[in-house]
C-alpha cells in the first residue's frame, strides 16, 4: 500500500484550504505532503481573531517552496472575512487555471469551493476534511441554520468527507435518516519523527501546560483556581499557558486577580514549531480542560493537542463528554475528569504524588500517540482518493 500511495501522490497535484489560528490538523496534512507530491498549493486564512493581518498561499513543486503570495488582508469583522477568504480562494485558484487532481477543503465553505471548481473542470476530486462540528455554531439562528445546510449539501457533493472523530459521521448520518455520504474516520495525526529531534531532555513533572486557542469553552479556570490549593502539596508546581483568542484579556486579568504572576507563565503563539515542542516537552502534564457548554467544539472533534502532549510523553487532564477522552481514559494516556475544581486536584495528585505512577501515564501516553503516525493516519484515505483518479 506504502509503495502505491508514493507512486500515486508523486505525480499528483493538490489543493488544500483551511483556516487557521494555531498548527492544527491541516497542517499536519500539509507537513505530510509537501516532499511527496507533484504539486501542493496551500492556502490558510486565518481567524478573525489572529494576529495574522492576511490570507496566503504556499506553492510547493516536489518539496521546494516555490512562491508565498499574498491574498487579501483582513476586514476583522467575521461574516465578512470568510465570505471574502471564499471568493479569494474561488478568483486565485481559476486565475491559476491549474487542474488538480485533489481539493482538499477544511471546514465546509472551504470544501464547497471545491465543489465549484469541480464543476469547472478545475479538480478532480473534492475531499470535504471536517475538522469541527458543532451544532450551535453561530448565536444568529439564520447563520446557524445555514451552516448546517451547507455541512449537509458539501457532504454530500464532496468525493469524500474526512471526520476527525467518528461521532461526526454519527450525527450526520442521522440526520440524513440515511448514510448518504462516502465519510472515513481521519483523526488528527502526529510527526512523531520530526518531534524526537526537538523534545527536550529535561522534564519539570511539577508543571502543567496549556497550549491552544483561548475560547468561551476552554476552562482554564479550574486550573487557576486550584492552583493556590495545589501548591501547598507541591510548593514548586507552575501553570504554563500558551495561547490567544478572545478570551487572552480575560484570562491575564484573572491571574492578576487572583496574584498568581510568578506562579502561571502567560505565552502567546509560538511561531517556531520546533520551539514549542521543545517547551511543550518541558513539562510535566498537559491540559486540555472545557467547559460543558451546549456548543462545545470538543464533542464530536478530535482534540489534537492531547496528541502532541502524548507525543512528548505527558500525560493528559482531560474533561469528559469529547470521543478523545474516552481513548485517553482506554489507553491509560491520562484522566478524564468532570468539569470539577476537586476532581482536578484529585488528578494532578495522582499524577504527581508517585514517579511510578507518573512514569506508567507517561509510557502509555507515547504508546498512544504512536498509533497516530502519518502513515497510520494518510495512507488509507489517500489512497481511496487518489485511486479514484487513476482508475
Amino acid at each position: 500500500m506504502e509503495k502505491t500511495l508514493s507512486i500515486l501522490l508523486n505525480k499528483a497535484k493538490i489543493c488544500l484550504v483551511t483556516h487557521e489560528f494555531t498548527w492544527g490538523a491541516p497542517h499536519e496534512l500539509f507537513n505530510y505532503l509537501k516532499s511527496r507530491t507533484c504539486l501542493l498549493v496551500f492556502i490558510t486564512h486565518p481567524f478573525y481573531y489572529s494576529r495574522k493581518r492576511y490570507s496566503e498561499a504556499k506553492i510547493m513543486e516536489r518539496g521546494k517552496l516555490i512562491n508565498t503570495i499574498r491574498l487579501k488582508p483582513r476586514t476583522f469583522i467575521s461574516i465578512i472575512d470568510y465570505m471574502l477568504d471564499a471568493i479569494s480562494t474561488l478568483i486565485f485558484l481559476i486565475k491559476r487555471r491549474e487542474k488538480f487532481d485533489l481539493y482538499i477543503g477544511a471546514d465546509c465553505l472551504n470544501a464547497f469551493i471545491g465543489i465549484l471548481l469541480r464543476k469547472m473542470r478545475l479538480t478532480s476530486v473534492v475531499i470535504y476534511y471536517s475538522i469541527d462540528y458543532v451544532p450551535n455554531r453561530f448565536k444568529n439562528s439564520l447563520l446557524n441554520s445555514i451552516y448546517h445546510l451547507l455541512d449537509m449539501l458539501v457532504a454530500k457533493k464532496s468525493d469524500f468527507t474526512w471526520n476527525v472523530s467518528p461521532r461526526m459521521g454519527e450525527i450526520r448520518t442521522k440526520k440524513a435518516s440515511s448514510n448518504l455520504f462516502r465519510q472515513i474516520v481521519v483523526p488528527v495525526p502526529i510527526n512523531l519523527e520530526e518531534m524526537v529531534s526537538v523534545i527536550s531532555n529535561e522534564k519539570n513533572v511539577y508543571s502543567m501546560i496549556y497550549a491552544g486557542s483561548l475560547r468561551e469553552e476552554v476552562g482554564l479556570e479550574l486550573a487557576i483556581e486550584a492552583l493556590p490549593s495545589l501548591k501547598t502539596k507541591f510548593p514548586n508546581l507552575k501553570l504554563t499557558i500558551i495561547g490567544e483568542g478572545p478570551l487572552l484579556e480575560y484570562y491575564s486579568r484573572l491571574i492578576k486577580e487572583r496574584n498568581l504572576d510568578n506562579d502561571v507563565v502567560f505565552l502567546r503563539y509560538i511561531e517556531s514549531r520546533s520551539e514549542f515542542i521543545k517547551l511543550l516537552s518541558s513539562h510535566g502534564v498537559g491540559l486540555a480542560i472545557y467547559k460543558p457548554l451546549k456548543n462545545s467544539f470538543n464533542k464530536y472533534a478530535d482534540v489534537g493537542k492531547v496528541k502532541t502532549y502524548a507525543a512528548c510523553g505527558l500525560p493528559t487532564i482531560i474533561t469528559k463528554g469529547s470521543y478523545t477522552a474516552d481513548e485517553i481514559h482506554k489507553s491509560g494516556a491520562g484522566i478524564a475528569i468532570n468539569y470539577e475544581i476537586e476532581e482536578f486536584k484529585k488528578a494532578v495528585m495522582t499524577l504527581m504524588s508517585s514517579k511510578k505512577v507518573y512514569e506508567n501515564y507517561s509510557k502509555n501516553a507515547l504508546k498512544y500517540a504512536k498509533t497516530f503516525s502519518y502513515d497510520n493516519v494518510y495512507e488509507k484515505p489517500l489512497l481511496m482518493a487518489l485511486t479514484k483518479i487513476y482508475t
